[in-house]
Formats: structure tokens, sequence, C-alpha cells
């Protein structure tokens, strides 16, 4: 992808200035729909924790839980490493694993911590459940199909192996869903691409009036760091689990808001070609809003008041 032009200043609704980017088309990160909302519509049975059991079935006692062990959370037993994956468990500092407010909460909303499921990329499964964000067409079919064909515990497993493997889903997993979907398995895989590149698509066009103007540059900034891959893993298991897109939400504010520093260039080029002076030092850009009553203020700081506002051409 690369960018074609910038153009000038757009006065926008909140008095701010716009400094829009053009581009070509666009797709970014994240994969699937609300077929997998395996957080609510079970019931949980007392303290999940109580349902671990060692690899070979057997009931694990005198001794702590280990990744490779099972444990049933809402209504499909995976690996304590899976659970762990997808929130429902998480490891104190000893290392014992605990369950989170998401892996303990039953059926009933009202029976949740709070009357809320808290997600761990943010927002609430409540939230999630009344949001109308959908893939393409195209991505929507193909994670029905999926879906209509395909366990519930192998597709949370293909879910953990794409988390785990940066968007790929392992072959051995690809040949079980095929055999279940009495498919090839380079169908199944066809399949679950159309899924990945349409919902891509759906999240970046989600997240573009939000200022998430270029895939590449939102995706450096994704894995620029530890803790921003963490929450986009977060991110993809929530929009799967849930279809919430509260944590991709956070992660385009944050985007924004360091877009000087993640992209320097084409900002700069932005700004000089939206007429807008401003200098350079090694914490990012510093504007000169004299010319609408602010003075020299900080990028993040412009950004995140409205000051101005990033944007893409369609």
């Amino acid at each position: 992808m690369e960018y074609n032009s910038s153009t000038g200043i757009v006065t926008g609704s909140n008095g701010g200035t716009e400094v829009t980017f053009s581009q070509g088309e666009m797709t970014t990160s994240t994969n699937t729909t609300g077929e997998f909302q395996a957080a609510s519509g079970f019931e949980v049975a007392g303290e999940i924790m109580s349902t671990v059991k060692s690899p070979t079935g057997s009931p694990v006692v005198g001794r702590e839980v280990r990744p490779s062990d099972t444990i049933m959370v809402h209504g499909q037993r995976m690996t304590v490493a899976m659970a762990q994956q997808f929130g429902f468990v998480a490891a104190d500092p000893s290392g014992q694993f605990l369950a989170t407010a998401v892996g303990q909460a039953g059926a009933s909303k009202a029976e949740a911590v709070g009357g809320k499921i808290a997600l761990a990329s943010g927002g609430t499964a409540e939230e999630a459940a009344a949001s109308d964000f959908k893939g393409t067409p195209e991505a929507e079919e193909a994670l029905s199909l999926l879906a209509g064909h395909v366990s519930t515990d192998t597709q949370l497993s293909a879910l953990d192996s794409f988390l785990q493997n940066d968007g790929q889903v392992d072959t051995r997993i690809l040949s079980r869903m095929a055999s279940q979907a009495g498919a090839e398995p380079d169908q199944i895989a066809d399949l679950v691409s159309m899924a990945h590149v349409g919902m891509e698509k759906a999240v970046l066009n989600h997240l573009a009036p939000m200022g998430v103007y270029d895939q590449d540059a939102f995706a450096a900034f994704i894995h620029g760091s530890k803790e921003t891959h963490a929450q986009m893993v977060a991110s993809v298991r929530d929009l799967m689990m849930h279809n919430s897109t509260k944590g991709f939400e956070t992660l385009a504010e944050k985007f924004v808001e360091q877009a000087d520093v993640v992209d320097p260039g084409n900002v700069d080029d932005a700004l000089r070609d939206a007429g807008i002076p401003f200098t350079r030092g090694k914490a990012g850009v510093v504007l000169d809003l004299t010319s609408i009553g602010h003075g020299q203020v900080p990028f993040r700081q412009a950004v995140r008041h409205g000051l101005i506002k990033l944007s893409r051409n369609r």
C-alpha cells in the first residue's frame, strides 16, 4: 500500500483541522464474527477450576495445574494454555492458574460479575451484543459455512492456532475441520482466508473514521511493542468470541495519537500539504497552531483534543 497524495485543510464538525491522507484499497488485521459467541448461553456449574483434568482425563489432585491440563469453560473442554490465551484463566505471580471474570461468568448476564462480562480488550460482552458490526458479505458467508459444519471445540482450536501463529491456522487443524465438513483441506483454507480478508477490510473501514488511514502504518504500530501486540491478540479474540470491536477502537486511538512517531514521513508530508507549520524533535512533532489560537501544541495533544484529525480518502 502506498500513499498517493495528501489533501489540504478541511474544517471538521468540532472546528478542528483535518489532515487527510489519500490512498488505494486497504485491508487490516483480524477475523471473524458472532458465530463464535462462546462467552454466553452456557451454564457454568460452580468454580471452573474444579473441572481441571490431566491430559489423560484424570482429576488433578496433589499438584499445581499445568498448561497441558484441560478445563471446562463455557460448555467446552480445552487445554489450560488455550483457556489462558482466550482470557478465561490467568496465572498469578506465583504461576498458579485462576479463573478470570470472563471465564467464570455463567449463562445469565445477571450472574456475571457486576451484571456484566468485562472483556480483556475493553468494553463488555453486553455492549458487543448490541453492536451491529458485520464483516463483508463474503466473510459472513464463509464464517456461516464454517460454523455450520465444524464443531465448536474445533473452531476454538482454530482460533487458538490463529492467535498463536500470526493469522495462520495449523494444517492439522485445517485437516480436522475439513474432515468434519466433508471437504478438502484446501477448500477449508480458502474459506478461512476469505473470512480473514473480509473481516480485515471490515475492521479497517470501521476504524477509518477514527483516523486509521493506512494498513501498513497501523500494522507497524501494533507489532511495534509486546504491549500493543498483546492488545491486538485480545482484540482479535474478543471480536471472534463476542463480536466486540472495542479493543481495536482503543488501539486505533493510540495509533492516531502516535502517528507522528509511527509514520513520520507520511505525517510530515500530510502536514506540509495541509499548510500546518511544525517542528520535529526527538519526542515527535510540535504543531504551530497560532492561526487558530492555540500556539505550539504537541502532535499527540492536538489529536487528543480534536485540534487536528487524521483521515483517508476512499
